[in-house]
């Protein structure tokens, strides 16, 4: 399952995304001009400190995730 929490734009970094493989990625708002690995799940803890936790994913978030997954 794919995870993801929104910082309400705080941040460059707003979204990070939890992969079911364990990888953490931070992106920008559309996922075009952030788009980073910054470790997994071991390193980066889940919590409120990361914002709001989404119940849906944003479609542009979504297609950037799919993408990373299907490399």
């Amino acid at each position: 399952m794919t995870i993801v929490f929104d910082n309400g734009g705080e941040t460059l970094d707003r979204y990070t995304i939890y992969t079911p493989d364990g990888s953490v990625y931070g992106m920008s708002e559309n996922g075009l001009g952030f788009d980073m690995y910054i470790g997994d799940v071991s390193e980066i803890p889940m919590g409120d400190h990361l914002g709001k936790r989404l119940d849906e994913i944003p479609v542009g978030i979504l297609d950037r995730v799919t993408n990373r997954i299907n490399q």
